[in-house]
């Protein structure tokens, strides 16, 4: 149900908070517009709801496996180097 406007007396402080956000970039923007919608409409934000849709989720990193050469091959590199 929509609160009456005067429930939300700081609502252009939110509006202005809203705007500032508007400045940064990727989820931020999306999170800012969501909070100016909802705060012109009159509604105050369900925060659980935002902090589980906004909330950063775990990567998914591949997995790198890096052989270590046998040492006596930076020796043949050396010596290669060397005699050049």
């Amino acid at each position: 149900m929509p609160m009456p406007n005067a429930a939300l007396p700081d609502q252009r402080d939110h509006r202005l908070g809203g705007r500032l956000l508007r400045r940064l970039e990727g989820v931020e923007v999306v999170l800012a517009d969501r909070l100016d919608a909802l705060l012109t409409a009159g509604k105050m934000p369900d925060l659980e709801q935002l902090r589980s849709e906004f909330a950063p989720r775990q990567a998914q990193c591949p997995e790198v496996v890096i052989e270590t050469p046998a040492a006596s091959l930076y020796d043949a590199l050396l010596d290669e180097e060397v005699t050049a």
